[in-house]
């Protein structure tokens, strides 16, 4: 079932739109985003393209981007990145064409890497591209002013959110049922979608609903105080893995499945990595369809 969206973009998207349409027009690359360090990829979250076919979600291992190597000490600006040893050999140069940079770290409320505001072009650019050094790190500060902001209010709402979906959860304590599962996926996905924070929605089909309340609890002991576990009914179970990386994620699911194995809880297992570009709603039906059929597979075994 899709979730409902809000119309209004948050702050933080709404300003990152904006600094995208301004550089757009003032300094007319090929290509500027908006880029989200996940902890393993470079995750494209607001897109100004009209070189290489990148969209919003598209992503790439962190490792290979030229930003990872500006935030390691690369110059912020290489109007010609074959002449800057750091980028000339960079792996996402036999990807794409690349003869210009600009790249600007953007910082989270606690100080850390948040990702990049980017710019790229397939051509090498005059060296007066330099000059724009003092204007691009004014729009970083500024991208990562309105972040934080953001940010702190985002803390406060899940507060609130928290102590209406213990009201509205099952009885078993720290686990939401089904409808407080759609509330908190329908909050969470205006703000993944802003922000590209790394999620993973898994889905635990057990034998029946009394083997879904006991695994449910098992699975609440053994994930952090920011993961959701939800008792949907019929037999499954619903966690989102917050803040961690595609493959971090793909482990904990597993220790998790080992988890529930120790118990006694047999179950199918399904789980798929959030993505902005279709939300939380196809990651958990996704899931739901992979958990499904390990549980068949298990039961024709």
């Amino acid at each position: 079932m899709p979730l409902p969206r809000t119309t209004a973009q948050p702050p933080f998207e709404d300003a990152c739109a904006q600094v995208l349409d301004f550089l757009r027009r003032e300094i007319p690359l090929g290509h500027w985003s908006i880029n989200r360090y996940d902890g393993e990829r470079q995750v494209h979250l607001q897109v100004r393209d009209d070189t290489y076919g990148v969209r919003a979600g598209d992503h790439r291992a962190w490792d290979a981007s030229l930003c990872a190597r500006m935030v390691a000490g690369a110059p912020g600006i290489a109007p010609d990145v074959a002449a800057v040893p750091q980028y000339a050999n960079a792996p996402v140069r036999q990807q794409a064409p690349i003869g210009a940079y600009v790249g600007v770290p953007l910082h989270d409320a606690d100080g850390g890497l948040f990702g990049t505001l980017c710019g790229l072009d397939p051509l090498p650019q005059d060296r007066r591209l330099g000059q724009h050094a003092p204007l691009l790190d004014l729009l970083g500060s500024l991208l990562t002013a309105v972040l934080r902001s953001e940010r702190s209010r985002d803390r406060t709402r899940q507060l609130t959110r928290w102590t209406l979906a213990g009201a509205a959860g099952s009885p078993l304590k720290g686990v939401l049922n089904r409808g407080a599962w759609y509330e908190f996926l329908t909050a969470a996905d205006e703000q993944h979608r802003a922000h590209g924070d790394p999620a993973r929605v898994a889905v635990f089909r057990a034998a029946d609903e009394a083997a879904a309340a006991r695994a449910a609890q098992v699975l609440r002991q053994n994930l952090r105080d920011h993961d959701v576990v939800a008792d949907l009914g019929a037999g499954e179970v619903g966690v989102v893995l917050t803040r961690i990386p595609p493959v971090a994620g793909e482990l904990c699911v597993g220790r998790l499945h080992r988890a529930l194995t120790d118990a006694g809880l047999p179950v199918g297992v399904g789980s798929s990595v959030y993505s902005i570009a279709d939300g939380f709603a196809a990651a958990w039906a996704r899931a739901e369809a992979a958990a499904h059929a390990a549980r068949v597979q298990h039961a024709a075994a």
